[in-house]
């Protein structure tokens, strides 16, 4: 007859370690100091064993568990937005405050993609054509700094070869 396999739920050090891996953003070394007796163990054997923990098929299954929790009380739908906006704008509708009405009600209109933001580019004052002059001028400004240097380094070169015979 085989030997039927015991399920032992997790130890209290376990659980303490999921939660506080989950409390630490997944980090699994300070996880296992808040959730052990660690004294004075060095920074390497702390996280060899704060690895183990974290690879143990209880704890990361109640990790894993503990994830999706945490997404579920976090989720929102689309359709809860869009319930939560119709209401507004019905409770707005019906205490005349038409702006709050028109607000909730392009809430609902962006929500389904119907109107996007656009963004707004300010203008310095300086006309098309002056900008691309001064883009231009500063073009030119580098390509002769760029020249003037180059011209320099072969001078130098050419001073250099010169000494060498």
């Amino acid at each position: 007859m085989p030997k039927k396999k015991h399920h032992r739920p997790l130890t209290l050090k376990q659980s303490r370690f999921a939660d506080a891996y989950i409390d630490t953003d997944g980090n699994a070394t300070e996880a296992y100091r808040r959730s052990y007796n660690v004294g004075n163990q060095p920074p390497q054997s702390l996280w060899r064993r704060a690895h183990e923990v974290l690879h143990n098929s209880k704890v990361s299954a109640r990790i894993e568990q503990l994830k999706r929790d945490a997404a579920a009380r976090k989720e929102i739908t689309l359709d809860e937005i869009s319930e939560g906006l119709r209401e507004a704008a019905a409770l707005a509708r019906d205490r005349g405050q038409v702006g709050a009405m028109a607000t909730a009600l392009m809430g609902l209109a962006k929500l389904g993609g119907l109107v996007t933001d656009r963004q707004r580019v300010e203008h310095t004052g300086q006309s098309y054509t002056e900008a691309l002059e001064e883009v231009a001028d500063a073009l030119k400004l580098k390509k002769d700094v760029t020249n003037s240097a180059l011209a320099d380094q072969a001078a130098l070169h050419a001073d250099a070869s010169k000494e060498k015979h």
